[in-house]
């Protein structure tokens, strides 16, 4: 399971459920999975689990682990990797797995996010994040532009066509969002050099990274700005 439900936008779990599928899973000696691939590095180095007080037996990682070099990874506790081969029967394999180029950046880039600041300081990522996201609600307040941001930590969602505080609590909340706005807004972006992760069709998650400091939160605000003028 996701603990964090990206592909939606950003539908974040009741806490209590994460806890109560945690007890569940080890009441039946069930192997709980969680998939970070997503939610992984983006409130803290330590994922959204501990974000959520929640461990699972196994993680799933992907490329965020290595800054974005290709690489897929299977890590949790040690009784369940030893079933694993070469040390147990369980055959594996992957595209990425073992990529020398990979496997060091994903040594390097924990040591960079483990650093005092790169989360927590006027100009870590969590900063950032509220920035960005209370610069994009009150660009879509000026505008009188329906739309809801929702964030958690660099991953955010924009629903538009609902009021700014609309929360979701599962997927068959946002099906009643206007995708129309959204492509035409994500299009307009486009136009000023703003880029969005926005599918055609159904609401993307968006995000941003280390990169992106104030003066680039700032100038895509601003280009934002100019194409929410533009719609």
């Amino acid at each position: 399971m996701e603990p964090v439900h990206y592909n939606a936008g950003c539908i974040l779990p009741d806490p209590n459920f994460l806890r109560a599928v945690r007890d569940l899973a080890t009441r039946a000696g069930t192997v709980l999975i969680f998939d970070e691939i997503l939610s992984g590095f983006r409130t803290g180095i330590g994922c959204a689990q501990r974000h959520f007080g929640v461990t699972p037996d196994i993680t799933l990682l992907g490329k965020a682990l290595a800054n974005g070099v290709p690489i897929s990874v299977i890590a949790g506790k040690r009784e369940v990797m030893e079933s694993f081969s070469p040390f147990g029967t369980a055959a594996h394999s992957g595209t990425f797995s073992g990529h020398l180029f990979g496997v060091l950046a994903a040594l390097a880039t924990p040591e960079e996010l483990a650093k005092p600041g790169f989360y927590d300081v006027p100009t870590g990522t969590l900063a950032m994040a509220d920035r960005l996201y209370s610069g994009l609600r009150e660009v879509f307040a000026r505008h009188g532009i329906p739309c809801s941001v929702n964030g958690f930590g660099t991953r955010f969602a924009l629903y538009f066509g609902q009021e700014p505080d609309f929360t979701p609590r599962a997927y068959q909340d946002i099906t009643g969002c206007d995708t129309a706005l959204l492509r035409r807004f994500a299009r307009a972006c486009f136009e000023q050099q703003v880029i969005f992760h926005a599918y055609d069709v159904v609401i993307g998650h968006h995000g941003f990274g280390q990169a992106h400091d104030p003066a680039v939160i700032d100038e895509a605000l601003d280009r934002i700005d100019r194409a929410c003028a533009a719609l």
